[in-house]
């Protein structure tokens, strides 16, 4: 059997219940898939956004709750691809799309909080891929609430 660490994780790209994260990434922010957002690129960082106290159904299990104290730094570069493909067929730098999720955020913060939960979550992936797993979690976390 392999480690718990070996198994790849998964992702359910909201597309698959008819949210089109493209539309979030290129029209949302008013800036086309082929042209590159200004830099220097932020990174959706989702403590940034918003406090999140204690969540009973997420805090209590054991990986989440020593996420402090136990932080996996862990790339995920089977969800690399899964990542780049949501803007320009694949063809951008990871961190250009991180910048774009930082900008959808901030404009559906202010438009239409209730569609944050989709960001959140693809900032989540950002993180996986760039192996940065408790800022993965920190938005996965927001997610769901």
């Amino acid at each position: 059997m392999p480690e718990w660490n070996e198994y790849p994780s998964s992702y359910i790209d909201p597309a698959s219940r008819g949210i089109n994260v493209i539309q979030m990434l290129v029209e949302g922010i008013n800036a086309p898939e082929h042209i590159i957002v200004d830099q220097p690129w932020r990174r959706p960082l989702c403590t940034d956004w918003e406090d999140l106290p204690y969540v009973p159904d997420l805090d209590g299990i054991l990986g989440i709750k020593m996420r402090e104290t136990i932080p996996m730094q862990k790339q995920d570069e089977y969800m690399l691809r899964i990542l780049l493909d949501h803007i320009n067929q694949g063809r951008v730098w990871p961190d250009a799309i991180g910048e774009r999720i930082y900008l959808a955020v901030e404009r559906k913060k202010m438009e239409d909080p209730k569609e944050l939960w989709v960001l959140y979550n693809l900032a989540g992936l950002f993180w996986r891929v760039n192996g940065e797993n408790i800022h993965a979690l920190e938005c996965l976390r927001r997610g769901m609430d």
